[in-house]
């Protein structure tokens, strides 16, 4: 069978708007994980319900595995995001 890539996308509601700038510092080591790809942390156009949003790409399932497995992923989503985060949303699309 064979691989798809897969597009992974986490839009963040923060504690406050005023974040984003600290958010997207925090977001910036993910980027130097081996698997990923095509790595944006970026404020969103209009800002409703979210504020910003991680976007990378992996070649296949095991490569976003290996990221969410990862130490420097698990540090992030365990110690430096909840103090700024009010609430997450996970997408991947496949393709």
């Amino acid at each position: 069978m064979r691989s798809h890539m897969i597009k992974h996308v986490v839009c963040f509601r923060l504690k406050d708007a005023a974040l984003v700038p600290q958010w997207q510092e925090l977001s910036v080591p993910l980027e130097s994980i081996e698997t990923v790809q095509n790595f944006a942390a970026l404020p969103l156009l209009e800002q409703s319900r979210f504020h910003c949003a991680l976007y990378m790409e992996f070649d296949d399932q095991e490569g976003l595995k290996y990221y969410q497995e990862h130490p420097t992923h698990l540090h992030y989503v365990r110690e430096s995001i909840p103090p700024v985060m009010k609430e997450k949303l996970v997408v991947d699309l496949v393709g």
